[in-house]
């Protein structure tokens, strides 16, 4: 996929891992606050690429 390739680094942050799952470019970033899905939700419409975010805070 296109995008995949384009996806060097998402927010600054490099990409753990990235595959396509159930239709989606699933990514792994070691932290996603939400700011990064929404940059690329902006760039890629909403629907294409999910974020996932290795870290968690800490409740």
């Amino acid at each position: 996929m296109q995008i995949q390739h384009d996806l060097q680094s998402a927010g600054g942050q490099p990409i753990l891992i990235s595959g396509i799952q159930n239709g989606y470019l699933v990514i792994l970033v070691a932290y996603d606050d939400g700011t990064i899905q929404r940059e690329l939700d902006s760039k890629y419409g909403a629907d294409i690429i999910l974020v996932r975010s290795a870290l968690r805070p800490l409740e």
